[in-house]
């Protein structure tokens, strides 16, 4: 009962700080062309494919795919598959599964969370957890869903290869963002501390850029990684 209760208590200020009604519908295609360092070398897409039923819940199923092109792909082969299973209300995690092939690199997850009982159970492993739980794809739908404005503040509990981690995403305030499909005013969203620096050297930072308008699209991501920076810029939007 005190774990219900306590279930209950999250749904219930999850729908506060988000929106009535998510920005987008079953179906949205969001396409990007990947940048490495300034090198066109990649394509990647995020798709709403459905709305599923599991265990009696209504879920949407959200799936990226990431594939290196041209010289890249020659030099280092990428073909990543992410899916998530996203509660339509709060926007949290239920499960969450990967394929990736980076290089000589290969790795199968999958995970599924357990609310009630705060337990993370994966293919490898049992884990407990403090809920509400977002992956690597639940974390955009949840921003866009959010209402943004300058300062604010979120706190997410990231969990992925059976690994729960704490952070803060802090709205940096707006910026004119040029893409393939076009110029757009966005929030500018960054991994916050308070402590300072926030990620050691060699994790990645991840900076996003949501546009200001009724669809909060994620126009542009960058992420800081060994290699340099790696870039994701909207070219197409298929509803």
């Amino acid at each position: 009962m005190k774990n219900i209760m306590k279930y209950i208590k999250i749904l219930l200020f999850l729908t506060i700080v988000v929106n009535a009604e998510s920005p987008w519908r079953v179906g949205e295609k969001l396409k990007y062309d990947i940048w490495y360092n300034f090198m066109k070398g990649g394509e990647a897409h995020m798709e709403i494919s459905e709305l599923v039923k599991i265990n009696g819940k209504s879920l949407y199923h959200i799936t990226s795919v990431t594939r290196s092109t041209g010289l890249v792909d020659l030099i280092f082969s990428i073909d990543d598959r992410l899916e998530s299973w996203v509660d339509p209300l709060t926007f949290h995690s239920h499960k969450f599964q990967k394929r990736i092939r980076e290089g000589n690199y290969k790795k199968d997850y999958s995970v599924r969370f357990d609310y009630q009982d705060s337990l993370a159970f994966s293919n490898q492993d049992t884990t407990r957890i403090t809920p509400p739980i977002h992956d690597a794809l639940s974390i955009f739908y949840y921003l866009r869903a959010a209402k943004l404005y300058q300062d604010k503040i979120f706190q997410v509990n990231n969990f992925d290869s059976d690994t729960l981690k704490n952070y803060k995403i802090k709205v940096k305030g707006l910026q004119e963002v040029k893409v393939p499909a076009g110029r757009f005013v966005c929030y500018k969203l960054e991994p916050y501390s308070e402590q300072g620096e926030l990620f050691e050297k060699h994790q990645n930072k991840v900076t996003t850029y949501i546009s200001a308008d009724s669809i909060r699209l994620p126009v542009k991501i960058t992420s800081d990684a060994n290699f340099g920076k790696l870039i994701m810029k909207l070219k197409q939007v298929k509803n």
